[in-house]
C-alpha cells in the first residue's frame, strides 16, 4: 500500500507534476503574507503597508 502512495503521489510530486497553486489561493486572504509574492525576496517591502485599526488588513 505504501509503495502505491510512493509511487502516485510523492515521485510527482518530487518531480514538480502536476497543477501548481495559483499565487492567491484564497480570495479572502488579505493578511500581509498575502501581499508578496512567493518565494519571498530579501526586502519584502521597500515601503511598509498601511494596516487598519485591527493591523489585519491591508489598505489601498
Amino acid at each position: 500500500m505504501q509503495v502505491y502512495f510512493f509511487l502516485f503521489v510523492v515521485l510527482p510530486a518530487i518531480r514538480g507534476q502536476g497543477e501548481k497553486a495559483p499565487a492567491k489561493p484564497w480570495e479572502a486572504a488579505e493578511g500581509l503574507e498575502w501581499e508578496v509574492p512567493s518565494p519571498a525576496p530579501f526586502h519584502t517591502f521597500e515601503i511598509p503597508p498601511k494596516l487598519d485599526a485591527t493591523a489585519t488588513r491591508v489598505i489601498g
